[in-house]
């Protein structure tokens, strides 16, 4: 689970002239993490050889603060959405001078224009020290999205070997050389916004997710409203564990009420709702999955209930071979296929083409059923992250989504 432990909130509860029973709920402070502490796109860092880098579109030539020393120095690529004229489309990198010194130097190509020059000074910080990067948005200036770095890079060999394993045969490694994982950053997205309120005799926990990362919160079909668990204090960015896409007319429940979204304030200062009657259209656990049609592997057309039949529990492994998690998971993903009989596993593929990923099946022995994953199943099972797994009953009623194969096995025994 990706969550955020919130402690020693405060009541902001604020009404306006929107529309009768409407309310505001207002996000005083600033942008925050909503998940595990974790190397973002930034984490991997690759060598600085020359003035060119490489992206998956091709070389690029940077401008360099005088005093780089090409080779010793490292750069990374960061997800930003909100420049309209950046050099490499939703992307602006970073480079660190000299990646192996014990104090680092940090340089961010705030603009997206590829010159470091012209970003003001570079950051420097040391083992233990963070650093804060801000980055803005085009069309709005007081839209931010900001990155927090440290200087607590892989240490055991087990963990460098991963990475570098990970990278082995990736495009940007081969054309540009990878600094060593040693020397990485860990890097943390500030791209949520939380609050707590009191609604009638409900307390709440709600919170906004910028999820394209452009410094805005109300992007129709990509950003997010989170709803968390006030007594606990968790909140997730997850659609399967409380978190809503946004959409028009979205409707979310806040503790067993429904409330219509009125008004998401661009750079997620506040959210406007009104009490509603109508409840969220999606699945839920006890839900009852529908019945899809799906493509086998083998190009013949099907339904997916007629492969959840005659057992206890059937999981659905939405799964690519591009997806490095999935097939770290797969052997143990196999060890209990054979250990839980009560257990169906069907397979969904996403994002191969079929002769891949059939290829992939028989040069792993995988011996269960697979089809094609397309959209509509990915929306209503609530995917937004790969490997992705679902259990449900012997009357393929939800149990859980987005489960772990560990409490997969717990909840089968």
């Amino acid at each position: 689970m990706r969550c955020l432990r919130v402690t020693g909130f405060a009541i902001l509860l604020a009404y306006n002239g929107l529309a009768q029973d409407t309310i505001t709920l207002r996000f005083n402070h600033s942008p925050q993490h909503i998940g595990r502490y974790s190397r973002g796109s930034g984490g991997d860092l690759y060598l600085l050889r020359s003035d060119s880098i490489f992206d998956y579109e091709g070389a690029y030539q940077v401008i360099l603060p005088e005093g780089i020393a090409l080779r010793k120095a490292a750069f990374g690529f960061e997800h930003f959405t909100g420049l309209d004229s950046g050099a490499i489309e939703r992307t602006a990198i970073v480079v660190l001078a000299d990646y192996q010194a014990e104090k680092k130097t940090l340089y961010v190509d705030c603009n997206g224009n590829l010159d470091l020059t012209d970003d003001g000074d570079p950051l420097a910080f040391g083992m233990g020290d963070t650093a804060l990067v801000t980055f803005r948005n085009s069309r709005n200036d007081e839209g931010i999205f900001q990155l927090r770095y440290a200087d607590a890079p892989y240490r055991s060999p087990e963990l460098i070997e991963r990475a570098l394993a990970r990278l082995e045969g990736h495009p940007l490694a081969e054309q540009n050389g990878i600094a060593s994982p040693a020397h990485w950053l860990y890097t943390q997205r500030l791209n949520g916004r939380v609050t707590s309120a009191t609604i009638g005799e409900d307390s709440i926990l709600i919170g906004l997710m910028d999820w394209n990362c452009n410094g805005l919160y109300n992007d129709l079909g990509e950003d997010r409203v989170l709803v968390g668990n006030y007594r606990t204090g968790e909140i997730s960015d997850r659609l399967s564990e409380g978190a809503y896409t946004v959409i028009p007319k979205m409707i979310i429940d806040l503790n067993g009420n429904y409330f219509e979204v009125i008004d998401i304030e661009e750079t997620g200062k506040h959210i406007s709702l009104a009490k509603t009657y109508l409840r969220p259209v999606r699945l839920q656990p006890g839900d009852v999955l529908p019945d899809f049609r799906i493509v086998s592997l083998a190009g013949d057309s099907t339904s997916l209930h007629a492969h959840m039949t005659g057992n206890d529990y059937y999981l659905l492994d939405v799964w690519g071979t591009w997806c490095v998690g999935c097939r770290v998971q797969l052997p143990r993903l196999k060890e209990m296929d054979e250990q839980y009989p009560q257990l169906t596993v069907i397979g969904l593929n996403f994002g191969d083409e079929q002769e891949r990923a059939r290829a992939y099946i028989s040069e792993n022995a995988i011996s269960w059923f697979n089809a094609q994953c397309d959209e509509s199943i990915m929306e209503a099972i609530l995917l937004d992250k790969f490997p992705y797994y679902v259990l449900l009953d012997a009357q393929r009623r939800i149990v859980k989504m987005n489960a772990e194969l560990a409490e997969v096995g717990e909840l089968v025994k």
